[in-house]
C-alpha cells in the first residue's frame, strides 16, 4: 500500500516565446543544423519557398530521443515536449545552445516569457472522490449551492493561481487538481507555469512531482 502519493508525468512541455515581429530562426537553417546534431527531422507538409522568403511552420518539427521539438512561428514559440520532467530542462538547454552557437540567433536576448505545460496522474493513499468530499465540508457556501441545485453536491476539483493575478499576464501559473474521469479514485493534475525568468520555470519543472505530491498530501484530511 502506498504511504505517500505517487506522481506520474503524462506529458510536459518547455518553451520559449520571443518578442520578435517574425520568428527569428530561418526554417531552412534550423532543419539543417538539427539534422547535423542528431535530430530526426519531420517531413514538411509543403515545399520551402526560395530564400529569403519567410516560411511559417506549426507543430512537431523534429525529434531526438524521447523529446519532440515543437515550433509555432506565428507565436514566435520554440519548445520541447515529452514525458520526462527530469530530463527536459537539460534537453531544452541543448536545443537553445544549438540555436545560439550554430545559427547565431540569441533567443534569450528578446525573450517574452518561458512556459511549461504539464499533465500528471497521481495515485494517492485515499480516493480522490473521498478527499474532495471531505474538503467540501469546509466550504461555507456549499449549502447555498445545494439549495440552488436541490441536490447534495461536493467539489470535483480545485484550481490554484497567484493571488490577484490575471491569466493573460506573463507571470502566471495555474494548478488544476481533480479526480481522474476514467479512474475517479485517482487524481489528475494539469499545470501551466509561465515567467520571463527562465530560472523560475526551470525550478518548477525540476520540482514538479514533489510539489504536486505535497499538494495532494495537504488535501488529505484525517
Amino acid at each position: 500500500m502506498l504511504t505517500s502519493p505517487l506522481v506520474v508525468t503524462y506529458n510536459i512541455s518547455l518553451a520559449i516565446v520571443t518578442n520578435d515581429v517574425f520568428f527569428p530562426i530561418d526554417i531552412r537553417d534550423f532543419r539543417e543544423v538539427l539534422a547535423k546534431n542528431g535530430y530526426q527531422i519531420e517531413p514538411l507538409t509543403k515545399s520551402l519557398p526560395p530564400r529569403p522568403a519567410h516560411f511559417q511552420a506549426s507543430g512537431y518539427f523534429a525529434r531526438k530521443n524521447e523529446f519532440v521539438v515543437n515550433i509555432e512561428t506565428i507565436n514566435n514559440q520554440l519548445g520541447l515536449e515529452g514525458s520526462s520532467s527530469e530530463r527536459i530542462v537539460e534537453a531544452f538547454n541543448e536545443l537553445i545552445d544549438i540555436v545560439e552557437k550554430q545559427i547565431q540567433v540569441n533567443l534569450k536576448s528578446n525573450v517574452k516569457f518561458y512556459e511549461s505545460i504539464g499533465s500528471y496522474g497521481i495515485q494517492a493513499t485515499e480516493s480522490a472522490i473521498k478527499q474532495f468530499g471531505l474538503l467540501t465540508n469546509m466550504i461555507i457556501f456549499n449549502q447555498k449551492i445545494e439549495n440552488i441545485l436541490s441536490i447534495p453536491t461536493q467539489l470535483f476539483g480545485l484550481k490554484f493561481c497567484p493571488k490577484n493575478a490575471m491569466p493573460n499576464q506573463i507571470e502566471w501559473f495555474n494548478i488544476d487538481v481533480y479526480p481522474d474521469v476514467l479512474q475517479p479514485n485517482k487524481f489528475a493534475c494539469n499545470v501551466v507555469f509561465r515567467s520571463k525568468e527562465k530560472d523560475k520555470v526551470d525550478k518548477w519543472v525540476s520540482q514538479d512531482k514533489e510539489l504536486i505530491k505535497n499538494i495532494i498530501e495537504v488535501m488529505k484530511l484525517e
